[in-house]
Parts: C-alpha cells; sequence; structure tokens
C-alpha cells in the first residue's frame, strides 16, 4: 500500500515538473513591414511600386482585385494577447486610392517612441542628458602639468616591432615572407 501511494507521488510530481518544462515556439505569420516602407507608402502609387516597396501580401484576396491586406501575426510567451497588425490598400485605376494602418508602426510613430524614451529616460538619470554637450573644464591641472619638470635621457626612441614581416598570422605561415624577415635580421642574403 505504501509502495503504491508511494509512485503515485512520485509520478504526479513528475508530471506537475514535466509541465513547466514545455517549450512554447514564437509563431510569427503574414507580411513583415518596415516602419520606413509603410512612411512612404502615398496615395496614387502604382501597384508594381507598391509591390516593390512593401512586397507582395501573403493573403491575395480572391474575389477583389482593387485591395491589397498586409497581415502580420506574432505570438509570443513574452507577451499575453499576440500582436496584429494589418494594412490594407485600396487600388482604383491601378493606382493607390486610399490605405488603412491598423497598428503597423510609421517612421513618426518611432520617432514619437524615441522622443518620449529619451525624456523618460533623462528625468530618471538627467546626467544622460549632458552626454553631447561640452562643459568648460578646469584649466589648473593642465597648467599644473605643463610646469612640472620631466627628465628624459637622450636615449633614441625605438619601434616596438623588430620584425614587421611577421606581425600577423598570414605572414607568419608564409615561407616567404619568413625568408624576408631574415634577409631584414641580416641572417640571410638575397639570391640574384
Amino acid at each position: 500500500m505504501k509502495r503504491l501511494a508511494l509512485s503515485t507521488i512520485l509520478l504526479v510530481a513528475s508530471a506537475l515538473l514535466a509541465s513547466g518544462c514545455v517549450y512554447k515556439m514564437n509563431i510569427q505569420q503574414g507580411n513583415y513591414l518596415v516602419a520606413e516602407s509603410v512612411s512612404q507608402l502615398k496615395e496614387g502609387m502604382t501597384r508594381s511600386q507598391v509591390r516593390f516597396l512593401l512586397g507582395t501580401p501573403m493573403v491575395p484576396d480572391a474575389f477583389d482585385n482593387s485591395r491589397w491586406d498586409y497581415y502580420y501575426f506574432f505570438s509570443s510567451r513574452q507577451y499575453k494577447q499576440p500582436l496584429k497588425r494589418r494594412l490594407t490598400v485600396y487600388f482604383e485605376d491601378e493606382r493607390v486610392q486610399r490605405y488603412e494602418n491598423q497598428g503597423v508602426p510609421t517612421q513618426t510613430d518611432l520617432q514619437q517612441l524615441e522622443r518620449d524614451l529619451r525624456k523618460a529616460m533623462y528625468a530618471e538619470f538627467p546626467h544622460l542628458a549632458a552626454i553631447d554637450q561640452i562643459t568648460p573644464a578646469d584649466i589648473a591641472g593642465v597648467r599644473e602639468l605643463a610646469a612640472r619638470e620631466i627628465k628624459t635621457d637622450n636615449a633614441k626612441l625605438l619601434p616596438t616591432v623588430t620584425d614587421f614581416y611577421m606581425t600577423n598570422p598570414i605572414a607568419r605561415a608564409s615561407a616567404i615572407m619568413a625568408e624576408c624577415s631574415q634577409m631584414q635580421m641580416g641572417l640571410k642574403q638575397a639570391a640574384e
């Protein structure tokens, strides 16, 4: 009896633990549209211009040739609700008559988002607002360094690399470069 109860408890515990270890894959479907491309969409463009700019719609409408729908769907564990976007382009006489944007970001949306993000960031961390600004420095430290007496000997400055033929792996692997290196160091004479 104890053995049956113990095995039942272990089975239930392992089932509970295993149910939390299920990998849920991200699902992405449809046309992913870039904000720069959507911002360039204008009324009066031809079908070929729209196709070049946004690509071919994934789901063409078989019954209404005057309308192109660009759908995008993204589902992930990170989001409670799946991300759904739709851009519908209406054509009249082979030109864009109008378009409806439902959730697809445009360049102005991204610019506004960047401004809002910077404003919130600068409010939280004011020192970040001064990154691109030059503030006057105290010159006293520079004058102090200039007033110090620096003693040097008259030794020549020597290059740190003595064998420049062997400074990279390709040159080190080359027999010709090894020969050039030996000639430079005076270990070998050039063949005539």
